[in-house]
């Protein structure tokens, strides 16, 4: 399934998002020129206000894929004809409006039985109510509390749940202001206490694609949460594709395999010990630890041996845990876990080749915001020591961190 759920992917005066475009383009698999496009307007459409801004929506789509858009007008057309149309385009496109009023059009039509047929090889692009209507509702009063204007229709009790995610549209500010009042992402962080699936806090510009299995955010302020937490996740490119890593602040699932363990290791004076490897494009900065070995009773012994391998570097007796980072796409593999710890250094010894490639990697002690700018993790890379430094602050004792940067 392949879908882009996002606020408001239209232009008034303009064309689609360019964000969106690149990552419909994508999704397709042709260029935006050859698009052919199904409107589904239906949403916008529910009482005697003003549609001017569906009118807009509207002229923005056929600027943008001109001579190839078509009309499903799902309460006229029979399911045969909406099978026609549908057999015509790449992608069907639902605008937004009333989520609730979308929903009895779906279900009065029959489309709401033909959608996963659709989804199959078409891909889904729904705009604010239309990127609500596939996933899952939320509890009626957050719904309220964030969109005071919608309309709510008591005989729908949940969405289509084709996506299962809760998706909540223009939570940031727009061009005309606020859509939602200003405590928005507090209440949904505690709407995400109460579901089975992740919620996502969309900016105005914001969205979230769905590629099978794989889910990432376009938006630079969108959020992920879950479990009444915010989870940081980026997209990076990996060989020829690319995989998506989150970061998470809680133990690893037991369904979920580990792939490594690594250690935020401070020093006395509260500097974090970086390993760095000469590559053809400089310095590559990176946490020691490694993967776990048959022959390692548990994670803990991992991590001490990789340490004395990778730098020959003995920790302290407490070991701390920060969370995991999942890795999810990887060749393949299933979505695995790389742990995340903080412990203090003990000692220090020689460089010496790891046994395990005969490398000798370069060693520092740098202030944890240095450690943020050379590891280069973004997001995430900046959550982990930040977490780090509060962990050290609380069970290790550290009280002040030292700027100074040394090889050592």
């Amino acid at each position: 399934m392949k879908c882009i759920l996002a606020s408001s992917p239209e232009v008034r005066g303009g064309k689609v998002r360019e964000s969106v475009l690149a990552e419909l383009e994508k999704l397709v698999g042709k260029s935006r020129e050859e698009i052919k496009v199904a409107i589904i307007p239906d949403a916008g459409m529910i009482d005697d206000a003003s549609q001017y801004w569906l009118i807009e929506h509207l002229k923005c789509l056929s600027d943008t894929f001109p001579k190839k858009v078509y009309f499903l007008n799902l309460m006229a057309f029979s399911k045969k004809q909406i099978e026609k149309v549908v057999d015509k385009v790449d992608v069907i496109w639902c605008c937004g409006g009333s989520v609730d009023f979308l929903m009895t059009v779906f279900k009065k039509s029959g489309f709401a039985k033909m959608l996963p047929k659709f989804l199959k090889n078409k891909v889904w692009v729904g705009s604010s109510a239309g990127a609500c209507a596939v996933g899952r509702e939320g509890r009626q009063k957050t719904q309220a509390a964030l969109y005071p204007d919608d309309i709510f229709l008591p005989e729908i009790k949940d969405y289509l749940g084709i996506v299962d995610v809760c998706i909540y549209p223009h939570v940031y500010r727009d061009i005309e202001g606020k859509y939602v009042p200003e405590n928005a992402l507090d209440l949904i962080i505690e709407e995400s206490k109460h579901q089975n699936y992740p919620c996502f806090a969309l900016e105005y510009i914001g969205g979230l694609v769905v590629n099978g299995d794989m889910m990432y955010m376009i938006g630079k302020n969108d959020k992920k949460l879950q479990n009444g937490k915010v989870i940081i996740e980026r997209v990076v490119p990996w060989g020829s594709s690319s995989i998506k890593l989150g970061w998470h602040e809680e133990v690893v699932p037991k369904e979920m395999p580990i792939g490594q363990v690594y250690a935020v290791a401070f020093s006395k004076d509260g500097r974090v010990l970086l390993k760095a490897e000469e590559t053809k494009r400089g310095l590559f900065y990176s946490l020691p630890g490694g993967t776990p070995e048959k022959s390692d009773e548990n994670l803990e012994e991992t991590l001490r041996r990789e340490f004395v391998e990778e730098v020959n570097t003995t920790l302290k007796e407490k070991v701390c845990h920060l969370g995991y980072q999942s890795v999810e796409g990887d060749n393949g593999r299933p979505i695995y876990a790389q742990v995340r710890t903080t412990a203090l250094i003990d000692k220090i010894g020689e460089k010496k080749p790891d046994p395990d490639n005969g490398k000798t990697y370069k060693r520092l002690l740098v202030s944890p915001e240095r450690a943020i700018e050379l590891l280069d993790w973004k997001e995430i890379g900046e959550a982990i020591i930040k977490k780090a430094v509060e962990v050290a602050k609380v069970e290790l004792g550290i009280k002040k961190f030292s700027k100074k940067e040394e090889i050592v």
